[in-house]
């Protein structure tokens, strides 16, 4: 999928929240927490996740977001679950989202047919049930960090005309570092 004129990572975000909050048949205003999981918020600032509450009407919510890449769904769930375990909250909503579309360079066959947009969303809850998420085994391997990447918009290279000329505003790959790490 590939966003079109007038769709947002919030757009999307908001749209897979609300089908979640359906299938867990709870409102907006029973949620204690959102988890946002995006590298390709709306904005720098606010976070999106921010924008995502105000969007659902979820004012008592507690919203932040989290940037983890490929793995940052993963990563809000082990989050959300454990603020659900340390009884802190009861209803927590985890969505992950991105828009890697805006930073693909359409002529680079070697990424451009490889990334999409879309956004998921899922509702935990705490329970007395046996059951749920038990465990995780998360990891990172910043080593890597160059396999995959989109050099400027960050504080070490700020967007600039030198670096729109240089075409690092453009996701970046190196598709046998990638292949070996995802093998290994």
């Amino acid at each position: 999928h590939v966003v079109s004129e007038g769709e947002y990572l919030s757009t999307l975000a908001l749209a897979a929240s609300q089908q979640a909050l359906a299938r867990a048949q709870i409102a907006a205003t029973e949620l204690d927490l959102i988890i946002l999981a995006t590298s390709s918020p709306d904005y720098q600032l606010p976070g999106g996740s921010t924008l995502l509450q105000a969007q659902l009407e979820a004012p008592r919510a507690a919203a932040f977001d989290l940037r983890a890449g490929c793995s940052g769904f993963l990563y809000g769930l082990a989050t959300a679950s454990q603020f659900i375990h340390s009884g802190m909250y009861r209803h927590v909503l985890v969505v992950g989202a991105e828009i890697v579309s805006m930073v693909l360079d359409w002529s680079d066959r070697r990424t451009c047919c490889l990334f999409g947009d879309g956004a998921g969303a899922v509702v935990l809850q705490a329970s007395d049930a046996p059951g749920g998420i038990l465990t995780f085994a998360l990891g990172a391997d910043g080593t890597q960090y160059d396999a995959l990447t989109v050099p400027a918009g960050g504080c070490r290279h700020p967007l600039s005309h030198e670096t729109l000329d240089r075409g690092l505003q453009y996701l970046q790959m190196n598709g046998r570092q990638m292949l070996k790490f995802a093998l290994r």
